[in-house]
């Protein structure tokens, strides 16, 4: 038999003890190749854990803004993953939708970009549309964008994107239930920058996307560009059980 004691009146000192939800990280159906997961939130230390690997923490840029859930980044302001770009990429994300009608005030969830050559980025650009865009040979090139205009930018919704050598690269937009995945880009000349590392919320151009993003959750999965299927399958766990665990209604 077990007995259960149930405190009442209890008080403890002082302010500032996280919540419950500042514990739940989710685990995947399907991780391969994950490297990174990141919640954030609560305080700038424990946004910094990797919970994939806690010996590969992120390194600050500038001040990011720490929110009681997720955090607000922009280009100098951001987390850099230490990890470099892969032929095969997926980023999962859980972060508030955000429309921009040019890419100079536009915002990046994930990039290694600088104007100069491209690179692998995620991210919310011209015409209130979300795009993801992978380095070539010659430059960034769109693989794909998906309009913005019906988002509320004060929900959680899911992003996603895959880059790919051989198959579609592709972006992915998730909320209220409705997955939207649409067709992707083949790009023949794929060719991975590994001279910067992916920084998450921020990149390395100095001329474009200097908007701001909030970001609640990331992953990232190197060596590894995931089928619609096994995105979904992230998506339906993240949306049914770590959603309701930490209080998104919105996913």
């Amino acid at each position: 038999m077990t007995t259960v004691l149930k405190l009442s009146d209890v008080t403890l000192p002082g302010n500032g003890y996280p919540k419950l939800r500042d514990f739940v990280v989710p685990d995947f159906p399907v991780k391969n190749g994950l490297v990174g997961l990141y919640r954030f939130g609560y305080s700038l230390e424990a946004s910094c854990i990797n919970h994939a690997n806690s010996d590969l923490p992120l390194t600050v840029i500038g001040t990011p803004t720490i929110n009681d859930f997720g955090c607000e980044l922009s280009r100098n302001n951001c987390f850099d993953t230490g990890f470099t770009s892969t032929d095969e990429l997926t980023v999962l994300a859980v972060a508030k939708p955000k429309k921009y009608d040019t890419n100079a005030v536009g915002a990046l969830l994930v990039s290694n970009f600088t104007n100069a050559d491209g690179g692998d980025s995620l991210g919310f650009a011209a015409s209130q549309n979300f795009r993801a865009w992978v380095s070539s040979a010659s430059g960034s090139v769109t693989a794909g964008a998906i309009s913005m205009a019906s988002a509320v930018e004060t929900d959680w919704n899911f992003f996603a994107c895959v880059g790919s050598a051989g198959a579609e690269s592709k972006p992915v937009w998730g909320r209220n239930a409705t997955l939207t995945i649409p067709a992707g880009n083949v790009v023949a000349d794929r060719s991975v920058i590994t001279s910067r590392t992916l920084r998450i919320g921020g990149h390395y151009s100095t001329v474009e996307f200097a908007g701001t993003c909030e970001i609640a959750l990331m992953a990232i999965f190197t060596n590894m560009a995931m089928a619609d299927a096994d995105i979904t399958a992230n998506y339906e766990y993240l949306r049914s059980v770590w959603a309701p665990a930490v209080g998104i209604e919105t996913l």
